[in-house]
C-alpha cells in the first residue's frame, strides 16, 4: 500500500459538498462530518491535496469556521463568470462528491474532463422514500414536511453517461456496504464494484464512567425526519431516567411541546468536550427518526461503549450492539411501549448493556479506522485510473 501512497503524492481532489462539520453558515450533521474525513485522511495519509467545493447558497455569506479548513473553502456562484474562470482553471485531478445534489451539477457540468468518486452515505431508495413520505408531524395529518420530499438526483446519470456515447470515468463508494443495494434506485446506475470507503471514528480505549442515574441521549437534529416528539413522551413515561436531546435545528417543526419534562435537557449543537462528556454519562444512545443510513452519531456511540436503542437496523448493528424494535412510519407513537421496554432493558440488565457497548466499541475500531479507508481510497484511485498533474507532463 505504501508504494501505492507515493506513486499518486500530490493528488488534487475537489471535494463537492453541501455540509462542512463546524461551520456556523452550513448544517454541521454526518454529512459535515464525512466531508472532514474524506478531507482530513486523504490529506494526512493519502498525501491528496483537497480543495473544498460548494455552490449551495447556504455558504454565500461565507464560511464562518470555528475550525480551521485544511485547504482554502470555496464558494462558486451559478452565474458568476469571474467564479467559472477560477473553476475552469484549478487544478484538479478529480472530483469527490458526497452524496449526489442538484447543485452538484455545476461541477460536473463545468469540469467534463474530471473523473469523479460519488461517496454514497444515503442515498434514498422507493422504500426509503414511501417512508418518508408517511412522516406526519403530532397534529398535522395532513400536511408534509418539506424534508420528506425525494432529492432529485436524476441528473447525476446524464452527467456520468453523456449523450456523446463516452461515459465520464467514475466510481460509486458506499459508507456502509448495505447501501450498494440502494444506487441503482437512487441514481439510475447499477455499478460493478463498490468499495466500502467507511467513515473514520475515534474509539476510547479505556471504560466510559457513566452517570449514578440512568441517562438516554439522542444526537440529532431536532426536525421532523428524527420524530423528536417521541422523546418526549419517554421522558414523561420514565421520570426515573435523564433524557439529553442535542442536536442544531434546520427544518422548522410545526409541533411544538406544551411543556419540557423536567427530566428532559435540550442542550442545541455540541462539539468537542461537550459531546464527549455526553457519551460519557449516556447509558444508551436513542434514534427515533424516520429514516436512516448508519449515522455517526451511531459509530461514535459505539466508539466509546456506548449501546443503542433504535426502531431502524441497518446491517444489524442496533440488534448486535443494542436493542431494536419494530419500525412504524408517520408519527411513530405506537412504537412507544416498544422503545420503553428496550430501554428498560439495558437499563436493568448492566452486564448485557456494558458486553453490548463494548462489542460496539470493537466492532468500530476493527470496521472504522484509517488504514481501512486508506486501503478502500488507494483502490478508488486505481479504478479511477487517476494520475497526477506531475505525471501527466
Amino acid at each position: 500500500m505504501g508504494a501505492g501512497v507515493a506513486k499518486r503524492q500530490g493528488l488534487s481532489v475537489g471535494m463537492v459538498s453541501n455540509e462542512i462539520i463546524h461551520s456556523p453558515a452550513s448544517r454541521t450533521g454526518g454529512f459535515g462530518y464525512g466531508t472532514r474525513v474524506l478531507m482530513r485522511t486523504v490529506q494526512e495519509r493519502a498525501n491528496g491535496r483537497i480543495q473544498f467545493l460548494t455552490a449551495h447558497e447556504q455558504f454565500a455569506t461565507g464560511f464562518g469556521s470555528d475550525d480551521p479548513m485544511l485547504d482554502s473553502p470555496a464558494y462558486f456562484r451559478h452565474r458568476n463568470l469571474k467564479d467559472l474562470l477560477r473553476y475552469k482553471f484549478m487544478r484538479l485531478d478529480m472530483l469527490a462528491l458526497l452524496d449526489y445534489r442538484s447543485e452538484y451539477q455545476y461541477f460536473l457540468r463545468h469540469r467534463r474532463d474530471l473523473p469523479v468518486l460519488i461517496w454514497a452515505r444515503d442515498p434514498r431508495s422507493h422504500f426509503d422514500n414511501e417512508r418518508f413520505l408517511s412522516l406526519r408531524e403530532p397534529g398535522f395529518p395532513d400536511e408534509l414536511p418539506a424534508q420528506a420530499i425525494p432529492p432529485k438526483t436524476d441528473s447525476l446519470r446524464t452527467y456520468l453517461f453523456p449523450k456523446d456515447g463516452n461515459p465520464r470515468r467514475h466510481v460509486f463508494a458506499v459508507s456502509t456496504p448495505y447501501l450498494r443495494g440502494k444506487l441503482k434506485d437512487a441514481y439510475g446506475v447499477e455499478p460493478e464494484t463498490v468499495p466500502h470507503l467507511c467513515t473514520v471514528i475515534p474509539t476510547w480505549e479505556e471504560p466510559v464512567e457513566r452517570t449514578t442515574r440512568p441517562t438516554v441521549v439522542s444526537l440529532a437534529r431536532l426536525d421532523p425526519q428524527k420524530r423528536p416528539w417521541l422523546m418526549f413522551e419517554l421522558a414523561r413515561r420514565m421520570p426515573d431516567v435523564d433524557f439529553v436531546m442535542a442536536g442544531k435545528t434546520h427544518n422548522q417543526l410545526r409541533w411544538q411541546p406544551s411543556r419540557v419534562p423536567d427530566n428532559l435537557r435540550l442542550v442545541g449543537e455540541v462539539k468537542g468536550q461537550t459531546k464527549a462528556d455526553l457519551f460519557s454519562d449516556a447509558w444508551m444512545l436513542l434514534n427515533t427518526a424516520i429514516h436512516e443510513a448508519l449515522p455517526v452519531s451511531w459509530l461514535e456511540a459505539l466508539g466509546t461503549g456506548t449501546p443503542l436503542v433504535s426502531c431502524l437496523d441497518p446491517e444489524g448493528v442496533v440488534s448486535a450492539y443494542g436493542r431494536a424494535v419494530p419500525f412504524v412510519g408517520g408519527v411513530g407513537y405506537e412504537m412507544l411501549d416498544d422503545l420503553e421496554q428496550a430501554m428498560r432493558e439495558l437499563i436493568e440488565d448492566p452486564n448485557d448493556r456494558r458486553r453490548r457497548g463494548l462489542a460496539g466499541r470493537d466492532w468500530v475500531a476493527a470496521t472504522h479506522n484509517e488504514d481501512n479507508f486508506v486501503a478502500a481510497w488507494n483502490q478508488i484511485v486505481g479504478l479511477l485510473g487517476v494520475s497526477t498533474q506531475a505525471e501527466k507532463v
